[in-house]
């Protein structure tokens, strides 16, 4: 059975909110992810999708052009995590 001691490093969870940093004795904000830009993208689209189901404006609207600003969405989101993956 190990023991845990004091003199013995903790483990800092991602839910702390300040990190202590004994060395320079100064303490940092701790960093929290940000939101998933791809699940905040599809929750907002599919709450769009079922407002105008229920609002019944869903019907009007032409299949074609929806396949075309959902392929315009897709291409423009892989480009964007293509560059933004170069500048880190």
């Amino acid at each position: 059975m190990d023991e845990k001691t004091p003199d013995q490093p903790y483990t800092i969870h991602r839910d702390v909110d300040v990190v202590h940093d004994q060395d320079a004795g100064e303490s940092a904000p701790a960093t929290r992810p940000g939101p998933d830009p791809l699940g905040l993208v599809a929750g907002l689209t599919a709450i769009v999708i079922a407002v105008l189901a229920l609002t019944g404006a869903l019907a009007s609207v032409d299949p074609r052009w929806v396949l075309v600003i959902g392929a315009v969405g897709v291409g423009s989101a892989v480009l964007w995590m293509t560059l933004r993956r170069r500048q880190t």
